[in-house]
């Protein structure tokens, strides 16, 4: 992550905006196509959807379609409301597969190490520098990382934010269901947890944002959303 950052902060103070978009651009399908093939093999062979098993090119030629309309409106569209969907489609998707695919002290870990992580970098290492650097080419405004950053009103919150709180989300269903409660209580908590992170947004947006004008965004939501978590934790021990 410090690697990637850097390089992003290299290319952008160096002007070297075609370089990065193009870096930007083939890295966000790669997440994109990936992603997308995973879901779609997963319902299309889970789900037995004979039409699309008989063919087997049918699952690959799904996924570049669906993968395509995500990066354009990701990337390209101008409705704030479709590239918000786009961004947050494939942020949500990657977060469920770490939470798939990585146990859940590794996860456990990462939720703790990121927020720190994030608070390092944005106060005292290359993302609050990156900022300032943005700053340049338009105040308020993110398009040349559009497809990384989740704008809405001159705000935005970076794609890797948002695959946190999706890993968050649901890795604290999975724990609930892992754990013996039901469906229905697993979801209950995940939706406690997702509150927890939008409130923890707006004491961001609110209180810590204007104090420099940009503000880590996975402390206070990562915290507030893990209160289910560590309420499991309790009553398990």
């Amino acid at each position: 992550m410090v690697v990637a950052t850097y390089i992003i902060y290299r290319l952008i103070k160096r002007g070297s905006i075609k370089a990065f978009e193009t870096l930007k651009n083939v890295l966000l399908a790669i997440v994109i196509i990936s992603s997308t093939l995973f879901y779609v093999s997963t319902y299309v062979y889970g789900y037995e959807i004979k039409p699309l098993i008989e063919y087997p090119l049918s699952p690959l030629i799904l996924t570049i379609v669906i993968s395509a309309l995500i990066l354009y409106a990701a990337i390209k569209a101008r409705n704030t409301v479709v590239r918000a969907f786009a961004i947050s489609a494939y942020s949500s998707m990657a977060g469920v597969i770490f939470t798939i695919a990585l146990p859940a002290w590794t996860l456990a870990i990462l939720l703790v190490a990121l927020p720190l992580y994030d608070i390092v970098m944005v106060y005292k290492g290359l993302l609050g520098k990156l900022v300032t650097e943005l700053s340049k080419y338009g105040e308020g405004k993110y398009p040349i990382l559009r497809g990384l950053i989740l704008d809405m009103d001159g705000i935005g919150i970076g794609v890797g934010d948002l695959v946190l709180y999706a890993t968050l989300v649901s890795l604290t269903m999975l724990e609930y269901e892992n754990y013996g409660f039901t469906f229905i209580e697993g979801l209950m908590a995940s939706l406690v947890s997702l509150l927890g992170i939008l409130i923890g947004l707006y004491v961001t947006f609110k209180y810590i944002l204007p104090i420099k004008r940009y503000a880590p965004a996975l402390p206070v939501p990562i915290l507030l959303g893990s209160i289910p978590l560590l309420y499991l934790v309790t009553i398990l021990l």
